[in-house]
This record gives C-alpha cells, structure tokens and sequence, in this order.
C-alpha cells in the first residue's frame, strides 16, 4: 500500500497517525517506504522558488500583458499587428500566481507576438512606459530556457495513462543536472538521463541550444541555486519504494544505476535493504522455530525418561 501526497504539513501529520493507528491495526505500513511526495508539488515548489528571483525581469512583461487584455481596443490593434506582421492570430495568456507554468506560458506566447506587442505599446501613450528594451526580451528568452525543462517534466509526471514512479528518481537527476549546469557546477545532462524523456529530448536540446553557463544571466544563476535547494530537499526524502520501482521498469532496470558513479553503493543499499525486510526476518523466524522444536523434543525425551525412572 502506498499513498500520494503533497507536501503539506497536515498531509505529514495524517501519515504519522496513520502509521500508528496501523500498528495498533497490526497493517504492514511503513511511513518512510509506503508515502510518496507528489513530484509535480515539488516541481511547483522549486520553481515558485526560483521565480522569487526573477520577478523583478517578469513583473514588467506581466503588467503589459495585464493592460493589453484589459482593454477590448488594444485587443483589436494586436490582433492587426499580428496580422500586418504574418503571425497567428493568438491571445495573450495571462499569468496564475498559483501555477508556475502559466508564467512559462505568458512568456512564451509574448515572445511569439514580441514584434506585435512592441508595435501596439509603442503606439500607445499610456503603454510606453511599459515597452520592453531588446536586452529584456533577450532575458525573458533565456528565462524560458530555463524553465522549459521544468514544463516538461511537469506534463510527463501528470500522466494518468501510465504509471509515473518508475521515473522519478531519473527526472528528479535531470533537473538537478540542469540547474547545476545553469549554475555551472557540471557540463551537460548524461545520456543515461536523457533516455526517460526520450519523446522530448529533440524539442529540449532546441529550447536548451543556448544554455552555455556564460550565457546565463546571474539573476538566473541565483534563481537556480535557490531551485536546487529546493529539489534536493525532497529528493533526499525520496525511498526505496523509488528506487525499486526504477529497476522494475524494462526500459531503465538496475543500468540505469550502473550507468551513474553513485550508482555501485546505492545498488549495494538496495540489497541490503530488499534483503531486510524480506529474507533476513524470515531467517530469523525460521531459526527461531527451529530452535522452538528442539526444545519442544528435549521436553518430550525428559518427560518420557521421567516416567521410567
């Protein structure tokens, strides 16, 4: 039995009564191996964390995008300048406080209409004030590449399809492998990772082509440090029930281990831990019986002796 959560405080608390009440219940329940952290909770934690950093380079886009939608008549004029420019005729998507990924689609979907937004704000008196320098648009670019990973991660783990433990512990590797390279701890993602996420990888290497870590800004350095303090939080807390799930799955097993340099000692831990709780207790029961039996006939003989004395 396992159970899926996010990372509330209340949900923490309900996992320590329902581990007591399953010992009273005599249940096989254990609250360190049967609860699983809500991956794409943590996601949304990291990057929230990470955007505290960057809000000052989005706040202004987000205000623009605000008067835009606002206005029926600024609808209409991006809407002509999208198609004197021959682009689609798309809407501006607005972003949700509560939904990281919707600033990843605000931004996204203005750096398509970017020549249309700087046509309408710079025909408008009220909106100039708010017309964004080509090194901000350049910013807003790079902050996309940051978090695009993060998106794609997010769609894969939503999944209802398919079951998506198996894949944690991979992706959680992949997005710290890609904040690290933002930081400039290590050079690029491992091959072995790229794997998990293969029906992305094309679309990732181009939104990622340009994620040399002298091209990253610093604030977006510091967003990333912050985001990999994050991660690194819950990944710790992550279980065994993760990783064995891994080598169950035919398209990873115990290589995807094997393909990691720490891969040797986790793979030693697993055993031991599989070895634990499924072999070394049934030893010791059968031990435990088999003495039992020997006493129980060294009774027998001495009671049976007893009688014919």
């Amino acid at each position: 039995m396992g159970i899926t959560l996010d990372n509330a405080s209340n949900n923490a608390v309900f996992i320590r009564l329902l581990t007591n009440w399953a010992i009273e219940k005599r249940i096989s329940f254990d609250k360190n191996n049967n609860h699983f952290r809500c991956f794409v909770h943590v996601i949304n934690l990291s990057v929230q964390a990470a955007l505290t950093q960057l809000e000052s380079e989005i706040s202004k886009l987000r205000d623009l995008v605000n008067r835009i939608r606002a206005s029926s008549l600024r609808c209409e004029k991006l809407k002509m300048a999208c198609k004197n420019n021959q682009l689609k005729d798309l809407t501006l998507i607005p972003d949700v406080p509560t939904r990281w990924n919707s600033i990843y689609e605000m931004i996204s979907r203005s750096l398509q209409l970017k020549i249309a937004i700087d046509s309408v704000t710079l025909n408008d008196r009220d909106l100039k004030k708010y017309l964004l320098t080509e090194n901000q648009w350049a910013e807003l670019e790079k902050i996309k590449d940051f978090l695009f990973l993060f998106k794609e991660v997010t769609t894969i783990m939503s999944g209802f399809t398919y079951p998506t433990l198996s894949a944690t512990i991979p992706l959680y590797n992949i997005l710290i492998d890609h904040v690290e390279n933002v930081i400039g701890d290590v050079n690029v993602i491992g091959d072995e990772n790229e794997e998990v996420i293969e029906d992305v990888d094309d679309e990732s290497e181009a939104n990622s082509g340009n994620n040399n870590e002298n091209e990253w800004s610093q604030i977006i350095k510091n967003a990333a440090k912050i985001c990999r303090l994050k991660l690194l939080e819950y990944y710790n807390k992550t279980n065994y029930s993760y990783l064995i799930s891994t080598i169950l799955d035919p398209r990873l097993k115990l290589q995807y281990y094997k393909d990691n340099e720490w891969g040797d000692e986790l793979i030693n831990d697993i055993q031991q831990n599989i070895y634990n709780k499924s072999y070394a207790v049934s030893i010791q029961s059968d031990q435990t019986e088999t003495l039992n039996k020997e006493k129980s006939v060294m009774c027998i003989q001495t009671s049976s002796c007893g009688k014919f004395c």
